[in-house]
């Protein structure tokens, strides 16, 4: 009997542990695995990895690849507009199935181009690949003697577009359509003007312009000159205009030579005057004379005509 006992007491000691570790396993394997939908929206817009059957808990890594001309959005939650995730490659722990979507949004791109090329730089905020909504900054500086005309739409190139607040030399824009866009520089030029001789008169217009601007000089004659006109150092046998206001457009530099010369009629004129009012002078002074002389003459008349009167 006692034999009998011992042998139940180590079959059932025998046992237990087997029972034990059978009811207490955590074994991933015995588990039931999670599962990770994913899904490239659109479908022509890249790839996605990483989609399958993992046991809980795992480490997992999704990724996105876009194709030529897209870019990555990010991950979405399956149906939603609900963005979990920026990064193309993201991995997490799984606790549960889970269904994310790739978005993919079309490249979109801004060209920008200087005219001309020497005129100055341009550039842009970003790397020059845009999504639909982006804010793009296209900014342009100026070459030395060159000026600033503004942005132009290359498809149209109507108008300069609207600068910014604080930037003259910046457009900012909301992207929905890829651009292409111009900067226009002109270049200074340098008028001169000479006198000649330098007594003849004052000149107005001298400085510097943007190319293509229209410019108007303008001669002043001094006292006893007259203009005689317009002629360019290299050829001052050649008048340009006798015109004292003379108006062109400027494209490049240039330097002119007021010409003037003694206005020998009003001189005349002067002379002319001078003399009349000198002959007026001298005559009234003749008159002058001849009326004091009458005078005296009357007066001595008048004194040797009268006889003294006599005592009574």
């Amino acid at each position: 009997m006692k034999r009998i006992f011992t042998f139940i007491i180590i079959l059932l000691l025998l046992l237990t542990p087997a029972s034990l570790s059978f009811a207490t396993s955590d074994d991933p394997a015995d588990a039931d695995n999670f599962t990770i939908s994913l899904t490239a929206e659109p479908a022509e817009g890249g790839s996605v990895t990483g989609a399958g059957e993992y046991s809980p808990g795992t480490n997992v890594t999704i990724s996105a690849t876009a194709n030529e001309g897209y870019t990555f959005v990010g991950w979405y939650r399956q149906g939603t507009d609900e963005i979990v995730e920026e990064a193309a490659e993201w991995e997490y722990s799984l606790e549960q199935d889970r269904s994310y979507v790739a978005r993919f949004e079309a490249k979109l791109t801004v060209g920008i181009i200087a005219e001309p090329a020497e005129g100055g730089t341009v550039s842009q905020t970003g790397s020059g690949s845009y999504i639909a909504g982006e804010t793009v900054t296209i900014s342009a500086v100026p070459n030395p003697e060159y000026t600033f005309l503004g942005w132009f739409d290359a498809s149209s190139m109507l108008d300069p577009l609207p600068a910014d607040a604080d930037n003259p030399y910046n457009y900012s824009f909301q992207l929905s359509a890829s651009r292409s866009f111009i900067a226009k520089f002109t270049a200074q030029y340098r008028l001169d003007i000479n006198v000649s001789p330098e007594e003849g008169g004052s000149v107005l217009g001298e400085g510097q312009y943007s190319g293509g601007s229209i410019v108007t000089l303008e001669a002043i004659p001094a006292e006893d000159y007259r203009f005689t006109g317009w002629v360019l150092p290299s050829d001052p046998n050649t008048v340009v205009s006798k015109d004292e206001k003379y108006v062109f457009n400027l494209n490049s530099d240039k330097t002119y030579t007021a010409t003037f010369s003694r206005s020998f009629a009003y001189i005349g004129v002067r002379v002319a005057l001078v003399a009349i009012i000198g002959v007026a002078g001298f005559i009234g002074l003749l008159v002058l004379y001849r009326h004091v002389k009458t005078i005296r003459h009357g007066s001595r008349s008048y004194g040797r005509g009268r006889r003294p009167s006599r005592g009574r």
